[in-house]
């Protein structure tokens, strides 16, 4: 069942260490979706992102990994 209006948390893992990228809100399908995060020129080497969402008193704390993809602005 979809949770909507809960934060999760984008992280990239670098070789200086984390890198915040930001925090989203689930939609009605329960989908947190990080846009036009500002990215530090070292994090652009990095492949993944952790995805954490903290849990509250109903839903339990879960962490998800996956592909970061970045798409370049037109400018």
């Amino acid at each position: 069942m979809p949770v909507a209006g809960q934060p999760v948390t984008f992280t990239a893992t670098t070789l200086f260490g984390p890198v915040n990228l930001g925090t989203a809100v689930t939609d009605a399908n329960g989908t947190a979706t990080l846009h036009n995060a500002v990215v530090p020129v070292f994090a652009v080497a990095t492949p993944f992102y952790t995805a954490t969402f903290p849990g509250t008193a109903c839903y339990t704390a879960a962490t998800a990994h996956n592909i970061l993809l970045f798409i370049p602005l037109p400018g």
